[in-house]
């Protein structure tokens, strides 16, 4: 079994070999006791959450209004990962707005309203990725990946079979959908949302 870290220097290769424009599109890591500070903030202590933010800081620069081609887009949705003064301003409107549960983590957006939440509740779904978004009409968050690990693993292995690849006449990230959905499903066995489609 493969370990978090392993997977995450994994998921850093695989960007830089596949997705590299938006790769350095992504923010330094910030120093781990300012990783901690910021973690006990939004009251988590999840190892694989201390990795996840100690290996970058974020992508969007604004948080709020990337402009095009500053997104740092890794995911399928074209969602990027947000730094943790994001997550905390995020958690403070999302708790005045009811958007979702605070045990609801945002850890991704793609700037349009479209989130990918951790679940820090403990339980059985404890780690757990589940989706926001509104357009697409996911008003109760949905569980689509197992955990933060098997998010990276899918990325990898969308990436390597050509299903996630970099798209030059875009200048971004692109996906085969069905294709994505398919995989997804089978590499996350707890999913909501890919096994609806």
């Amino acid at each position: 079994m493969n370990t978090f870290r392993s997977v995450l220097q994994k998921f850093d290769e695989t960007l830089r070999k596949y997705n590299k424009p938006n790769y350095d599109l992504l923010r330094p890591p910030l120093p781990p006791e300012e990783v901690a500070h910021k973690m006990a903030q939004l009251g988590l202590a999840d190892e694989q959450l201390k990795a996840w933010f100690g290996w970058k800081t974020g992508a969007m620069p604004s948080d709020y209004d990337p402009g095009p081609k500053e997104l740092g887009t890794v995911f399928f949705m074209l969602a990027s990962p947000l730094s943790l003064d994001s997550i905390i301003r995020h958690q403070k409107t999302s708790q005045a707005g009811s958007w979702w549960e605070s045990h609801f983590v945002p850890i991704a957006a793609d700037g349009g309203g479209l989130y990918l939440l951790f679940n820090s509740m403990p339980g059985e779904n404890y780690g757990r990725i589940y989706l926001f978004c509104p357009s697409l009409l996911v008003i109760d968050p949905e569980i689509c990946y197992d955990s933060l690990q098997t998010l990276l693993e899918t990325t990898i292995a969308a990436c390597e079979q050509g299903i996630a690849y970099y798209d030059e006449e875009q200048e971004d990230l692109d996906f085969d959908s069905k294709k994505y959905r398919k995989l997804a499903a089978k590499m996350n066995s707890h999913t909501e949302y890919f096994k609806e489609g």
